[in-house]
């Protein structure tokens, strides 16, 4: 299978809750526009990092979704 040249992907955010008065959490899902793989992150962070590994490594692996990284800094 020849790799695509560009990866699409379709986000989707809700908010469920709330867990406590006042206070709802956000959910976010990934889903690759190619392979209609989801994947779902607790924060936008999380989401970056996964994207960033996938467009640095085409075989990505969980290690590499714990490396530190400078989210929004």
């Amino acid at each position: 299978m020849i790799e695509q040249p560009y990866k699409s992907y379709l986000v989707r955010l809700w908010k469920e809750g709330p867990t406590s008065p006042g206070e709802s959490i956000w959910r976010i899902e990934l889903e690759s526009v190619q392979t209609a793989h989801r994947r779902q992150f607790l924060d936008l962070c999380s989401m970056f990092q996964y994207l960033e590994m996938e467009l640095d490594d085409p075989k990505p692996n969980k290690s590499n979704l714990d490396r530190d990284s400078s989210c929004f800094s």
